[in-house]
């Protein structure tokens, strides 16, 4: 009886173990799986395009007056939203996303900026956490997608008073990616020809 008594402690010894080991099993695998899928952005295009002027060519939009700098850079991790009251009288709000990033190279100087260094940048975009729920919100003007971190891209950019920083310019048509590394660029290269077409002038104007 002692004996039976004594594989019956080890059985439930085991028991408990396995059971332990296959609730953590599980606990990672949800732990994994809403890592992934907090990843995810989710995109909601806000803002008409009417008003966006369509470059067709790169040399019309590395001259365009209102382009005050043009770089190669870094986007760093260190992005920041914000909401700010873009015309008072009507009460026209703007979301954007401040983002430093790292200047490797002054392609179009405003005699402002030299490289390397660091300036923030508005970038025509807005994401925010789903909160319980996994993944983001992203909610872009028009086109835009927000630059990924660790990446590089050629910027275009003008000068705001208002909010004392450089704003992309044009949307998505002041954002192009170096490498091919972002894929959601890819996607939206994919989607729009003239801007497929804008990107490739300006990669062989900068290469």
């Amino acid at each position: 009886m002692e004996e039976n008594g004594e594989g019956m402690t080890i059985g439930i010894g085991k028991m408990r173990t396995l059971f332990a080991f296959s609730t953590i099993s599980v606990c990672l695998m949800i732990a994994a799986w809403y890592m992934d899928a907090d990843r995810k952005i989710t995109v909601r295009e806000s803002g008409s395009t009417a008003w966006v002027i369509p470059y067709a060519h790169a040399e019309d939009l590395i001259h365009e007056p209102a382009v005050h700098l043009i770089v190669k850079a870094t986007v760093t991790s260190h992005t920041l939203p914000r909401i700010y009251e873009a015309d008072a009288r009507i009460g026209i709000v703007r979301r954007v996303m401040f983002t430093d990033i790292h200047v490797d190279q002054v392609l179009k100087s405003d005699a402002k900026i030299a490289a390397p260094t660091t300036i923030t940048i508005v970038e025509p975009t807005y994401i925010e956490d789903n909160g319980f729920k996994p993944g983001k919100t992203e909610y872009p003007s028009g086109s835009y997608r927000k630059a990924e971190a660790g990446l590089k891209y050629i910027f275009f950019l003008a000068w705001s008073d208002k909010l004392q920083s450089y704003e992309v310019y044009a949307r998505h048509q002041g954002k192009f990616n170096l490498g091919g590394t972002d894929l959601r660029e890819r996607e939206l290269e994919a989607m729009l020809e003239n801007y497929r077409s804008l990107k490739a002038e300006v990669l062989q104007s900068f290469r």
